[in-house]
């Protein structure tokens, strides 16, 4: 089971902190810390996007991964939106330099069927080697609970070369 508690903080318009703690069961695996900065908007808001930059050295500081996004979100009407990252993720080992570098795609294409509830369809794929490309699909619900507390579901699958995996992710979100 991997797990992540995490806190993220917007100290200025636009521009965000996130401090993350990745764990598999009970066994702390990184540190993860992110800064994300929105560009702008165009056509009447329905159109945002920004850069994110992540930083995730493995508790022992010997490998370092570096996440590099472009980010970019659009409405298609009152109902429809989608969301897209790309960039890469170079790793980095401690005397060795840069093990290899991997390209990432996500995009997400949601639908609003309430007020508080919003379904969406994630594909996230991870391209380098063979042995480290990855595709995930994952059928999702964020349902809004109070003004500050919302649920984030999902259950999908995940590919790669070694195997075919289920997946599911559930995120509870406080926010004041």
């Amino acid at each position: 089971i991997e797990w992540a508690p995490e806190i993220e903080y917007a100290s200025a318009d636009g521009f965000a902190l996130e401090f993350e703690l990745p764990f598999e069961n009970s066994k702390l695996e990184a540190y993860k810390f992110a800064a994300q900065y929105t560009f702008g908007t165009a056509l009447d808001n329905r159109f945002i996007d920004g850069a994110q930059v992540i930083i995730e050295p493995a508790t022992d500081f010997e490998i370092w991964e570096l996440t590099f996004l472009y980010l970019a979100g659009i409405e298609f009407g009152d109902h429809w939106s989608a969301l897209g990252m790309i960039g890469c993720r170079p790793e980095i080992e401690e005397g060795e330099g840069v093990e290899h570098t991997d390209g990432l795609l996500n995009v997400t294409v949601f639908r609003d069927i309430g007020y508080f509830t919003t379904l969406g369809l994630e594909t996230n794929f991870t391209f380098g080697e063979k042995d480290r490309t990855t595709f995930l699909l994952m059928p999702q619900v964020d349902h809004e609970i109070t003004d500050s507390f919302e649920i984030q579901f999902g259950t999908g699958v995940g590919f790669s070369i070694e195997a075919t995996e289920p997946i599911m992710a559930l995120r509870v979100i406080y926010s004041r």
